[in-house]
């Protein structure tokens, strides 16, 4: 659910994970629970190039649309999900 980072500095590591089993199960109860992933490959994306003071307004607009369109896919896939542990 989270983490402790200045726990973790404390203690010479990165962060100690925060779940809401810890520290009820002791060490056990710091272990992350298993999750379900799916990676889809959209089409790909033309980008064309273009020369000239209009070079960087080009590339902002093809960034915005390569988020767009990523953020769409993620949409798409969340909403099909079911659970997060179960897919």
């Amino acid at each position: 659910m989270g983490r402790a980072e200045g726990v973790g500095r404390f203690l010479g590591v990165p962060y100690v994970p925060v779940t809401p089993f810890f520290p009820l199960l002791g060490v056990l109860g710091a272990l992350p629970l298993p999750t379900k992933w799916f990676i889809r490959f959209g089409k790909p994306i033309r980008l064309e190039g273009q020369e000239g003071e209009a070079r960087w307004q080009r590339a902002r607009h093809e960034a915005m649309r390569v988020r767009r369109t990523v953020q769409e896919m993620v949409v798409r896939l969340k909403r099909r999900r079911r659970s997060v542990f179960f897919g």
